[in-house]
This record gives structure tokens, C-alpha cells and sequence, in this order.
């Protein structure tokens, strides 16, 4: 049976993230209604990712498998037609035997936008963190040195026992830039896998620096610490992106091109 690999942009503030809930909309919930639509069979989509409550995408990825031959163009434009406005495939295809969006997966990267301005923005709203306070981009760039490599992240961390009670705080991040001018900054991650909220909780541990309240310093000891309670609170969801998963080398693209 045909794998298709789907990338997906969507916009996360009207959806209780990516996992399907019982009364919630999900993005997952969304994506398998459209297929059903198109295919007239219920299926399983796995996602690279489970995007939080208000996190957005820009390449997501997800797999599922049916019986149903269509070609990519169609398929795309098929399950377009049937998804909510705030939720697009941008690319579809047929993956290689034994591709999995999740399993398969060798990273990702994401993006966090913050908005430096004194009054809230209107146009951005729902899609950045509005920080109304000046932000010292050295301070925050040499802490964010302390991130690369491979290292225990457990600091990062937020606990939720149902997700990654048993799963190791290990990982490494190959990148942690940050790049832009006021009032739009970025603040950008790679790494090989990433910790639940560790993200988030990373760029709230930088704010903090870039505000003063830390020295740079302070990165190195949280690190090392492996103590959530020494890290700064968590970003919000809405300035969150997945901005790309990668995969390796003869799976990039994860797929082979779909029957005419």
C-alpha cells in the first residue's frame, strides 16, 4: 500500500495543536477529515511533529497510507479543497517503502519570532511574542553559544510524564541564530530532536538575558544544571514555528514521484 507524504503550512491559534483530541480541534483531526473526504476511508496520518496548542507550521510532514492512486498535483489540490483556510498542503508525494515522517526524521528546525515594539502589533498578532521592552541582541547571541553541541537539555525541559517521563534529555543542536532587526527578531534552532517545550523555554531563557536580568553566563550554569526550576518561563505558543524536518541523505525528500 502507497505511502503519501504530505508537507503541510498551517496557522496553530484556532487549533488545540497537532494530536487528534476527543472534542478539540487538532490539526491531525483536520488533515485525516480531508483525506477521508478525498479517499472515502478513514486513515492514520503520523506527523514529524506534535506541535503545541498555537504553534504554527511552515513544513511540517506526515504520512499516511492508502489504496487510492492519484497524482500529486491532485492530490494537493484534492485535500486543499477540503481543509479549513488556516491549513494548506504545500507539497504531496509517494514516499519510499518503510518511510515514516516521525521515525525517519534526522531533525528540525524551527523559528521563533519575537516582536520588539512598544504597543502590541495588530497585523502580527497571533503570529509573535510582542516583547514592549529593548532586548540586547551581544548578550543573547553569547548565551546562545553555550546551546551548541551535544548536551543533557533537561533544564529545558517541561515536565509532562504522559509525553517524555522516560525518554533521555539528550540532544544536539547543531545551530541557535539569531538574526532580523527590531521590531521583527528570529530566533532560530536546529537540532537532531527536541525536548518537550524545550524550544520555547529556550528563548525565554534568553529574553531574560537580552533584558539584563541574567548575565550570559547564567546559559552555561542552567545547562549544566539540569534543573528546569533555574531556566526562565516559557515563550508563548503563537511566536512558534516547525519551519523544516530533515531527513537523511537519499530520503531528503522523502519521496518518489506518484503514478500519472
Amino acid at each position: 500500500m502507497p505511502i503519501i507524504k504530505l508537507t503541510l503550512e498551517y496557522h496553530g491559534r484556532n487549533f488545540h495543536g497537532w494530536q487528534r483530541q476527543s472534542r478539540l480541534p487538532s490539526i491531525q483531526a483536520a488533515v485525516e477529515s480531508a483525506i477521508a473526504a478525498v479517499t472515502g476511508k478513514s486513515v492514520t496520518l503520523t506527523g514529524a511533529g506534535r506541535t503545541d496548542a498555537g504553534v504554527h507550521a511552515q513544513g511540517q510532514v506526515a504520512t499516511f497510507k492508502t489504496e487510492k492512486r492519484l497524482t500529486a498535483n491532485s492530490w494537493q489540490r484534492a485535500l486543499n479543497r477540503h481543509l479549513p483556510h488556516d491549513i494548506v498542503v504545500l507539497n504531496a508525494t509517494e514516499a519510499p517503502a518503510g518511510f515514516d515522517a516521525r521515525r525517519s526524521a534526522a531533525g528540525k528546525r524551527y523559528d521563533y519570532r519575537l516582536w520588539l515594539r512598544s504597543t502590541r502589533p495588530a497585523l502580527e498578532d497571533g503570529r509573535v511574542w510582542h516583547v514592549p521592552y529593548p532586548l540586547s541582541l551581544p548578550r543573547m547571541r553569547t548565551a546562545a553559544r553555550h546551546l551548541i553541541g551535544r548536551h543533557n537539555y533537561a533544564a529545558f525541559q517541561n515536565a509532562d510524564h504522559r509525553r517524555m517521563a522516560d525518554r533521555p534529555a539528550t540532544c544536539t543542536i547543531r545551530a541557535c541564530r539569531i538574526t532580523g532587526k527590531p521590531p521583527l527578531l528570529i530566533i532560530q534552532l536546529e537540532a537532531d530532536r527536541f525536548l518537550y517545550k524545550m524550544v520555547r523555554t529556550i528563548v525565554g531563557t534568553l529574553v531574560e538575558i537580552g533584558r539584563g536580568r541574567w548575565r550570559p553566563s547564567r546559559m552555561a550554569e542552567i545547562l549544566t544544571s539540569h534543573d528546569r526550576r533555574l531556566a526562565g518561563p516559557p515563550a508563548p505558543a503563537a511566536g512558534l514555528y516547525l519551519v523544516r524536518v530533515n531527513y537523511p541523505k537519499g530520503r531528503a525528500r522523502g519521496a518518489l514521484p506518484l503514478p500519472r
